[in-house]
């Protein structure tokens, strides 16, 4: 039986803090859709070796944490499952807001 490899993503590869966000809202270039805004810092700057993702769900997008998850997970499915397509640099997204 062929064994998959486990495909998480470690803590290293989420953005945190409130400082890298500031930093990244501050030069970071944005992308902006119907869905998403995406903010992205190029390897240049973000001196990083792999992608870095986060996602900001505040609580003006839904009060229940249930549904703020539900926006979050598929965003971190993908960058688990395609991670090794994605170019160094950090990467959060951000919702629309409700």
């Amino acid at each position: 039986m062929e064994q998959h490899a486990r495909q998480t993503l470690r803590k290293s590869d989420k953005l945190q803090g409130r400082k890298e966000f500031d930093e990244l809202k501050r030069s970071g270039t944005a992308w902006k859709d119907a869905f998403f805004t995406i903010l992205i810092l190029p390897p240049a700057v973000a001196s990083d070796d792999a992608p870095r993702c986060g996602v900001v769900c505040s609580r003006r997008l839904h009060r229940r944490a249930v549904v703020r998850h539900r926006v979050r997970r598929p965003v971190f499915q993908a960058l688990r499952t395609g991670k090794a397509g994605v170019p160094p640099c950090r990467l959060p997204v951000l919702p629309p807001r409700a």
